[in-house]
């Protein structure tokens, strides 16, 4: 395996199961994660449970088909934006001075509270979701391992 290849893999399942593992708690508890998107004050009011819904859902899938290699390429463009948008609202949070936690990995208030921080571990989670669409090939995206 080349190191392309290699380096494709490992920032595929590293992003796979990051998702999957941020997605499994909001989807646990949907009434605190309701709760940490509405602390965000970026939404609506009544759009804050329909987003606290599928966003799990939607992290998940993603995941789930980044670790199975199944359109690796349209997943690592999805995970990219769906990176951006959480950037974008933990950067506004911190700006407007936003007492809350991230709401990343676990819900009810238990994780530690956004700061600059929070920023910079999501800067290089962007990085790596870069990377990983950067490097990505048009060979086909539905195997895990190049044959």
């Amino acid at each position: 395996m080349k190191t392309r290849d290699s380096l494709l893999l490992a920032t595929r399942l590293f992003l796979g199961i990051l998702f999957l593992y941020a997605a499994t708690d909001k989807i646990l508890h949907p009434a605190a994660f309701s709760e940490t998107v509405l602390n965000y004050h970026l939404l609506p009011e009544p759009l804050v449970n329909i987003f606290a819904l599928w966003l799990p859902v939607a992290e998940f899938v993603v995941g789930l088909l980044l670790v199975a290699g199944i359109w690796s390429k349209a997943m690592s463009g999805i995970v990219f934006a769906m990176l951006c948008m959480f950037l974008i609202a933990i950067v506004q949070s911190v700006a407007r001075g936003i007492d809350t936690h991230c709401g990343c990995f676990t819900q009810g208030g238990e994780g530690t509270p956004i700061s600059y921080l929070t920023v910079i571990r999501d800067i290089a989670f962007l990085a790596v979701s870069g990377l990983s669409l950067w490097i990505e090939s048009e060979r086909p995206t539905w195997r895990l391992f190049r044959g």
